[in-house]
């Protein structure tokens, strides 16, 4: 009985813990969220999903095409959703960060129009331990203004382990050399 309530306050506890997202953690998201939405005389193209942090200060930002579109009939009627997954980047600072989704639709095949639809998702982001940090992406974004638009990268892990490892091989390179020029003994 004991065991058993103690399996039930882990559990509770357990739940109430992951609330909220730290370094490295899945941010899952389904736009529209109540299910598919119709578009008319628009056909839906990508989304621009937009990380923004607890300052709202822009942290990635990725253009992801729709998962499902569907014609309804003669290209003036569309159904479409998209699901995403976003990873909390490395070091992130606490507080309630967002995720803004914004649909962009081809009309007349040329031209980017947005959605009716906005979306936001908002969540609480935690510091994390160090290895967590390192082990988190990067994500580098450069505003170039109105001409020059966003530039967006993303490493899968922290930039200073990339010096660490550099820092490895160089000293492994090292030690081989003074390995071999090291003088063998003769024997006699």
């Amino acid at each position: 009985m004991i065991i058993g309530l103690l399996f039930l306050f882990l559990f509770v506890f357990s739940s109430f813990a992951s609330a909220a997202y730290g370094p490295g953690d899945t941010v899952h998201m389904k736009y529209p969220e109540s299910g598919t939405a119709l578009v008319l005389l628009m056909r839906p193209k990508y989304v621009r999903y937009t990380l923004l942090d607890s300052t709202d200060t822009v942290v990635y930002e990725v253009d992801h095409d729709i998962v499902y579109v569907h014609d309804k009939g003669l290209g003036l009627a569309y159904d479409w959703y998209d699901e995403y997954d976003i990873t909390i980047p490395s070091f992130p600072t606490p507080g309630e960060w967002k995720v803004k989704g914004r649909l962009y639709s081809e009309f007349l095949w040329v031209i980017d129009f947005t959605g009716p639809y906005p979306f936001e998702k908002e969540f609480y982001v935690e510091e994390g331990t160090i290895i967590e940090n390192l082990f988190a992406p990067s994500y580098f974004t450069w505003d170039m203004g109105v001409t020059g638009g966003r530039i967006n990268f993303a490493l899968p892990f922290h930039w200073s382990l990339l010096i660490i490892a550099i820092a490895i091989i160089i000293i492994v390179i090292i030690a081989i050399r003074r390995y071999m020029k090291s003088p063998v003994p003769q024997r006699k």
